[in-house]
């Protein structure tokens, strides 16, 4: 009975499918591979695969803002702006895909606090100083207990020259965490506001 022809074409039916099974499970372990070799790569991926998903696009301009060339591209538009020039068309392309990638996380998602924060910090990084306020500030609304929020709002603040802004935005950072010793000594930072003076 095991050599029936019937036998015979299960058998040969179950060897190919079990082929077939590890051919495509082997092909789709290389594919994701591909997708995972590197955190660019992976976030990119992940936009192409779930394009309204802000976390990626969040992560891709956080992780992309670390690369040598986007950190050069930031450093030559920080150096035209401060000789007056204007920098060349790729250092603007790549500073407003890191722009774009960081409006699109809000677009898809504007409860989610991480994209205003680290929009700020672009824009804090290019000196434009009042453009990041208000979106700490709405990382902030969003989520009142966002420490590194109010720590680059004070700095922000700082660097505008407006120390009493910065020193309540200092408190407010240790109130979060009154053992925070970071915090504590940056507040300390502050100059003659040190004292309540």
């Amino acid at each position: 009975v095991t050599g029936s022809p019937q036998n015979i074409i299960l058998q040969n039916f179950g060897r190919v499918a079990v082929i077939v099974l590890f051919v495509f499970m082997g092909w789709k372990s290389f594919y994701q591979t591909q997708a995972w070799k590197d955190a660019p790569t992976l976030w990119a991926h992940q936009i192409r695969v779930v394009p309204w998903e802000p976390i990626a696009y969040n992560n891709l301009a956080t992780i992309l803002r670390d690369k040598p060339e986007y950190k050069d591209a930031e450093e030559r538009f920080v150096a035209a702006a401060r000789s007056g020039g204007t920098a060349d068309k790729e250092t603007l392309g790549r500073l407003k895909y890191i722009e774009r990638l960081y409006k699109s996380a809000i677009g898809f998602y504007s409860n989610y606090p991480d994209p205003y924060y680290n929009l700020g910090n672009f824009y804090y990084d290019l000196g434009w100083k009042e453009q990041a306020v208000p979106l700490y500030f709405k990382t902030l609304e969003i989520d009142q207990k966002y420490r590194n929020a109010y720590i680059n709002l004070r700095n922000t603040y700082s660097a505008l020259g407006q120390d009493e802004e910065a020193v309540k935005l200092a408190d407010a950072a240790v109130a979060l965490d009154p053992a925070d010793g970071e915090t504590f000594q940056n507040r300390s930072f502050l100059g003659k506001y040190n004292s309540g003076e």
